[in-house]
């Protein structure tokens, strides 16, 4: 497998005046495929701005990674790999990672400013045929590891400053503007395990720290326009809150949150409703019956 820009990284070596000059032999700054850097943990490389709107540290061509055909081909433009050894065990507030990102911001620009940790796309054009095509994230405890606490993925979003309009963790944001797939989510949560017959404790996990007040709503679907219910349950049973002031159970039954309803229950079935002093219920044809046998005190 041929590298685009080959980095190996040694503790405590620092890198010679020839291997560091192979840098400044490829013209502009681009990295040229078979070129190895040996650098130590003190030396850094260091990106000046060319003129134009967009400006890179590192700007790799992988084109001649992909150029290679045939089955069961793997090509990746850029690999970094690390392994802590048995003998290296540590202790005490200590963490590794792969990669550490921090980006920082002192400039006052105007509102249209975005910054981001990661800008990450992948595109498959015109003429393309794909399988899949997405991002990929995976944790993995090992037969024979030991951790108490597995993440796929951890997302914190803090603010101690002003943020004055929106506020969240994840916003997941959906556009098929073509086909209608067959099966289409915002979020898709699936238990896979294969080895232990066992449940997972819930798909949807809501805490807090009691500290503060909570939420106002654990699931939030005002305003939402719904096809053809609110909520589908495991056998196919239906919350549908199809009307302003009611929500029917299944397709026969609903409760009306209103001392009068607006419309008459759904065909076929009944909708309870309070009228100020007796609980009342009304069928699709608009007739009316009182349930409780004496008005409420």
């Amino acid at each position: 497998m041929g590298s685009i820009f080959n980095m190996r990284v040694e503790n405590g070596l620092d890198a010679t005046d020839t291997e560091l000059n192979l840098l400044a032999s490829v013209t502009a700054g681009q990295m040229a495929v078979g070129k190895a850097v040996v650098m130590g943990s003190t030396n850094g490389l260091v990106a000046s701005r060319s003129a134009g709107a967009y400006g890179y540290g590192f700007d790799i061509d992988g084109d001649a990674v992909f150029a290679d055909a045939g089955a069961a081909r793997k090509s990746y433009v850029m690999q970094v790999s690390a392994w802590r050894d048995s003998a290296y065990a540590v202790t005490g507030d200590s963490n590794d990672a792969i990669l550490k990102l921090t980006g920082n911001n002192e400039a006052a620009n105007d509102a249209n400013f975005i910054l981001r940790g990661v800008n990450a796309s992948v595109n498959n054009r015109d003429g393309g045929t794909l399988g899949r095509i997405e991002h990929s994230f995976g944790t993995q405890n090992k037969s024979g590891g030991t951790s108490p606490i597995i993440m796929g993925i951890t997302v914190t979003a803090e603010n101690y400053g002003t943020c004055a309009d929106l506020f969240g963790g994840i916003d997941v944001l959906l556009k098929n503007e073509g086909a209608v797939a067959t099966t289409e989510f915002g979020v898709r949560i699936r238990n896979e395990n294969n080895s232990v017959a066992d449940a997972v404790g819930a798909g949807l996990l809501f805490s807090d720290t009691g500290a503060n007040t909570g939420f106002d709503y654990l699931i939030d679907g005002n305003g939402s326009s719904v096809v053809v219910a609110d909520i589908r349950l495991q056998n196919a049973m239906v919350i549908n809150n199809d009307e302003a002031d009611r929500i029917l159970f299944g397709a026969l039954i609903g409760v009306c949150n209103d001392n009068s309803p607006a419309s008459n229950a759904p065909s076929g079935g009944v909708v309870l409703y309070f009228d100020g002093t007796n609980l009342m219920a009304v069928n699709d044809a608009g007739n009316t019956a009182q349930i409780n046998s004496g008005a409420f005190s």
